[in-house]
């Protein structure tokens, strides 16, 4: 009966062993973003604007003038009320300040680094966060500032390896490349990702 008790015991323990590595495989960054991955984030922010000065003035846009879809750019435009600039902030389990950052009008595509290339200056677009890869879709939220009327912070994509090869951690940033249509601001322009900083701004209340 010990005997068996002991067999028994030493199969629990590697079911246990093999369980824990399956469930560390799945957290681990890197992987692909899937419908249980979704389910872990909660929406905390809904229609928020995220401002690039702090005198938000300047918006973190998606560049369309109709519902933003898959492969819709990011840029900036002169803060207004259109919907192409409200966005649903999703906060992860994972770590601290992990988010998605969704368009308020479709929360099926969220903010993502194009990885065309394992360069330091890529595309930011809108991509489905589901079937994505979860470091190329999920942001972190870099706080630098905490005042009384707003929050600051750098956004970031992780860096992953795939095959081999190493794509790095980079930077939500503007670019210098001005879109087709302008705000009449001058300050309309695609945003990117890329080795600099540039911070993003968000009014408390």
């Amino acid at each position: 009966m010990k005997k068996y008790l002991k067999k028994f015991t030493t199969l629990l323990m590697v079911t246990m062993c093999v369980g824990a590595i399956s469930i560390t495989t799945k957290a681990a960054w890197g992987g692909i973003f899937d419908s249980n991955d979704n389910m872990n984030f909660q929406d905390t922010l809904h229609g928020k604007h995220l401002y690039t000065d702090s005198s938000f003035s300047v918006s973190l846009n998606q560049y369309t003038s109709g519902m933003p879809i898959s492969g819709t750019r990011i840029s900036t435009w002169k803060t207004n009320t259109d919907a192409t600039q409200l966005w649903e902030n999703r906060m992860g389990p994972r770590i601290p300040k992990e988010v998605l950052l969704l368009p308020n009008t479709n929360t099926d595509v969220a903010l993502n680094v194009v990885r065309s290339n394992s360069g330091t200056q890529l595309t930011a677009n809108l991509y489905p966060q589901i079937g994505n890869y979860y470091n190329d879709t999920v942001m972190v939220k870099n706080e630098i500032n905490a005042a009384s009327n707003f929050l600051s912070y750098i956004i970031t994509t992780q860096s992953r390896i795939t095959n081999g090869v190493t794509y790095r951690s980079l930077n939500l940033t503007v670019s210098s490349q001005p879109t087709p249509a302008s705000d009449g601001n001058g300050t309309s322009k695609y945003c990117e990702f890329n080795t600099g900083s540039k911070r993003f701004y968000e009014k408390n209340g």
